[in-house]
């Protein structure tokens, strides 16, 4: 690149830069409207219900937040539908073929559950006129039904996605400038004159489960090429990660002794089950630490945050209790069974939620957020 070039691409960078950031200024401002607007119509209904119904409350409250991320999907889909790896189009058209293909596993449902039940002569209603009608009717209706869900499952996805890519933008540069400074303030000197500052970066150093024999100013991270092919390897491990985690805290929730003892199981399960929602904000932003391939060096191996992260998180979780006694005390409950099926249609919607919100996180944003936190990151540390 010649010098002319180099001036000509600063003016460009510099303009992509702004309007970039005037993009997540405008995504904040429009989530937080709308998160105020859930909490403010939420709080009548707590008073209305009083503290017996405070799982009620809850789930109305987590029903409005995830409304909130809806609406601001509405704007973020704009700003960022013709920046994927996978074009738009084609998205809508796998949308339009899980439609076609899934419609006829809930008629199924629909059918041997609900209708054939009230009939009085199942096997004669089989073979009537009424019965082909009703099956096309509600073929139709069930693919509009699954394309509608699928759509909204989008929109809710843009919107957490866009919200914590501007939390992931501004804060990982900040953040990866802090881990270099961990070794050298964790020394003893430091402990004496300043506790604050060393047990600052002592915390940061655990939460990233860093080594201490390793010096953090070795720190490196890669030049963040842009993706031209979509990463599933990648977005396969974010899918098992989430859903670990997904599973593990619907049974810790619904299946609580203690929790058991201020609301039913039922409620308990439907505030577990629309909580899982969020997953997906707390396990994506470990993603950009692989992505960037930010490292430590070792004296045998290099030591990589994403795997560091993510242990720590995964022991603090499991830290909470033991799975499996909780499950074994939720069977002795009498309301085990009917949480058990709904748990398994359950299922089915978390693990669609979950791949479509992971899908828009990698085909949308990822490339855009690795460069602009490579650019910041060697600001900062020129800085």
């Amino acid at each position: 690149m010649t010098d002319n070039e180099r001036v000509d691409a600063k003016p460009v960078r510099n303009s992509l830069e702004r309007s970039r950031y005037q993009t997540d200024r405008r995504i904040l401002l429009f989530f937080s409207f709308w998160l105020a607007f859930a909490v403010i119509i939420t709080i009548p209904v707590g008073f209305i219900l009083g503290p017996k119904r405070i799982g009620v409350t809850l789930t109305v409250l987590i029903v409005n937040i995830i409304s909130a991320f809806i609406m601001t999907g509405l704007l973020a889909f704009r700003y960022n539908r013709n920046r994927g790896i996978i074009p738009t189009k084609r998205v809508m058209k796998w949308f339009l073929k899980i439609s076609a293909a899934s419609a006829p596993f809930f008629v199924a449902i629909l059918i041997f559950f609900a209708i054939l039940p009230e009939e009085d002569n199942p096997s004669q209603y089989i073979g009537s006129n009424k019965f082909f009608a009703e099956l096309v009717g509600l073929y139709i209706g069930m693919f509009i039904g699954v394309f509608l869900t699928l759509i909204i499952f989008l929109f809710l996805g843009f919107g957490m996605i866009a919200v914590i890519s501007v939390l992931i933008r501004r804060k990982t540069p900040d953040m990866l400038v802090e881990i270099t400074k961990i070794t050298p303030n964790i020394t003893d000197s430091v402990k004496e004159k300043d506790k604050k500052k060393y047990s600052g970066y002592k915390w940061l150093g655990w939460a990233y489960d860093i080594p201490d024999g390793l010096d953090t100013r070795t720190l490196t991270i890669n030049k963040g090429d842009t993706l031209k092919k979509f990463p599933k390897a990648t977005f396969n491990s974010a899918l098992k990660w989430q859903l670990l985690f997904g599973f593990v805290l619907i049974v810790y929730i619904s299946f609580s002794p203690f929790l058991l003892d201020f609301t039913s199981m039922q409620e308990l399960f439907s505030i577990a089950s629309i909580t899982t929602t969020f997953i997906p904000m707390f396990i994506l932003p470990w993603f950009i630490y692989l992505r960037l391939d930010a490292k430590i060096q070792g004296p045998v191996k290099d030591f990589r945050l994403f795997n560091g992260l993510s242990s720590r998180m995964f022991q603090s979780i499991i830290a909470f209790g033991t799975m499996f006694l909780l499950v074994r005390l939720a069977m002795r409950h009498p309301g085990f069974i009917s949480v058990l099926y709904s748990m398994l249609i359950y299922s089915i919607f978390f693990v669609g939620g979950i791949v479509i919100i992971t899908f828009i996180y990698f085909n949308y944003f990822e490339n855009d957020l690795v460069t602009d936190i490579v650019k910041k990151y060697e600001e900062l540390k020129e800085s």
